[in-house]
């Protein structure tokens, strides 16, 4: 089986993509990881951890730990100030 490892698991995207992901591979098998800030937003029903991704230390370990085979990075992906940014500079990705 894959174990797959979500950064950003607390926004909009990442809460979403946890759920599908552990319907299809099974609860066990993704690591749903939030900002400590939003840690209200837990998943329940499997492996969770509450991380600041900029601490590279603790980043590491959770990785050897869980040695995922995949990785999804969504921290910051959808946030409404980095939008209106792109936005007003006119830049859209």
């Amino acid at each position: 089986m894959t174990k797959i490892l979500i950064t950003g698991a607390t926004g909009q995207i990442g809460t979403e993509l946890v759920i599908a992901l552990r319907e299809k591979h099974g609860s066990s098998q993704v690591v749903a990881v939030g900002h400590p800030q939003n840690s209200a937003k837990r998943f329940n029903d499997g492996p969770y951890a509450d991380l600041d991704i900029c601490d590279r230390s603790a980043l590491e370990e959770l990785i050897k730990t869980h040695q995922p085979e995949l990785i999804y990075h969504l921290v910051g992906i959808l946030k409404s100030h980095v939008l209106f940014f792109s936005v007003q500079v006119g830049i859209f990705v």
